[in-house]
């Protein structure tokens, strides 16, 4: 059947068959570009519910006590029935990895189920990859500050990366790091943190408890 001249086609959703595809063979170079991005589109929206931008502090593994390097990582958790979606992500973005997490502790609500994540942390991973598109497809609710944070702390992590690659602050094959590439990563990782803080500012005024009597009036009021 042939459509209208004329007529606007609406653009064709990421169907589940497509999807199944790509997650099998791990492949989105033959992937149409309109369905590419109607995922990619689809993935930023559902990042703003479920990711997480994360800055970590590595510690030492002798004493546990942290070191003043840290990296970063994006992860999205779901429960472990909702693998195949995680398998999706992996096969759009190419990399990082999925690992279960099973509750435990004192804290864990009842009937907690286990979780499954996606976790990409390597640092050409996150500049090549996932800031990109994060860039080109834009985050809408308050994860969009997180990113705005946690993208200049992998930044300055590249720059470190870079810096010691190229330059003389290499020695055994690991990478030097400053006191100021530190602190100022410290300070980044603080603000990420405190900006998930619920803010009150956004909650509207409370309701009166009940609603005020009406009020008689006079007849010549």
């Amino acid at each position: 059947m042939q459509r209208a001249r004329g007529s606007v086609s609406s653009p064709r959703p990421v169907t589940t068959n497509l999807l199944r595809r790509l997650a099998m063979t791990g492949d989105y170079s033959t992937t149409p570009i309109t369905e590419r991005e109607a995922f990619g589109r689809w993935l930023s929206g559902f990042t703003d519910g479920e990711g997480n931008f994360q800055i970590h502090q590595q510690s030492c593994k002798k004493d546990g006590k942290p070191r003043g390097e840290y990296y970063g990582s994006f992860k999205i958790g779901l429960r472990c029935d909702d693998r195949p979606i995680l398998e999706e992500v992996m096969a759009y973005f190419g990399c990082g990895q999925i690992y279960h997490v099973t509750p435990s502790g004192a804290r864990v609500r009842p009937g907690t189920n286990p979780q499954a994540h996606w976790m990409a942390y390597r640092l050409e991973h996150l500049v090549g990859q996932i800031i990109p598109h994060f860039e080109a497809f834009p985050l809408r609710a308050k994860k969009a500050r997180d990113f705005v944070i946690w993208r200049q702390a992998v930044l300055h992590l590249h720059k470190i990366n870079q810096r010691s690659a190229w330059g003389k602050s290499r020695r055994h094959g690991r990478v030097k790091w400053t006191e100021a590439d530190s602190e100022y990563l410290a300070r980044l990782k603080t603000a990420l943190e405190e900006g998930r803080a619920f803010d009150l500012a956004f909650l509207p005024p409370p309701l009166p408890e009940s609603p005020p009597e009406p009020q008689e009036r006079g007849l010549f009021d």
